[in-house]
């Protein structure tokens, strides 16, 4: 069985790293969509996997009031994304880092993983593609135009990256879900 945990603070998550992130390969954290139920925030729990060499990865609603997203220890020759490496740069200048942090960043340092760069940059055909896919789905379609150019980037690019058409249903249909709740790719 898959487990699943829920942290109030990110000093709560954060010793759950310290005892168990080297030993343990993934768990699911549950986070709280309202206040009726207190946890530390996505965004803070990213920061503190980041320290410690781990890395956030699929996210499931479960309901009204909570969803879960999956953190594991980073994988050598993963993708870092922009947004990651920004975040540990901020925690390397906080001296936030911890020795397995800095040495997941050694190891993409040394697989040239590193510098690649992961800014989606999506063709005008693709774009005019996707949005005839999504153009009948009104809301979400006028939420899409409103968002930034780098946001559309961000759906078109993660709807194209999928290579089997199976893939790309899936992904259209996360995109338009979330596009009607006028909400962003995680």
């Amino acid at each position: 069985m898959e487990t699943e945990l829920i942290f109030a603070t990110r000093e709560d998550f954060q010793d759950w790293l310290k005892n168990y992130g080297q030993t343990n390969e993934g768990v699911w954290l549950l986070f709280g969509k309202t206040k009726t139920l207190k946890t530390l925030s996505a965004e803070e729990a990213l920061e503190e996997a980041l320290c410690f060499g781990w890395i956030d990865g699929l996210i499931n609603s479960i309901d009204e009031h909570k969803y879960k997203k999956y953190f594991s220890q980073r994988r050598k020759g993963s993708k870092w994304s922009e947004k990651n490496k920004n975040i540990v740069e901020k925690l390397i200048k906080e001296g936030r880092m911890t020795g397995f942090g800095m040495q997941a960043i050694e190891e993409a340092k040394r697989s040239g993983e590193w510098e690649k760069v992961r800014d989606r940059n999506v063709t005008d055909t693709q774009k005019s593609e996707f949005e005839s896919l999504i153009k009948d789905y009104n809301q979400a379609y006028a939420n899409y135009l409103t968002t930034a150019k780098s946001t559309q980037n961000n759906f078109v690019g993660f709807y194209f990256e999928a290579k089997r058409e199976d893939t790309r249903l899936k992904r259209l249909e996360k995109i338009i879900g979330l596009l009607e709740q006028n909400k962003k790719l995680m």
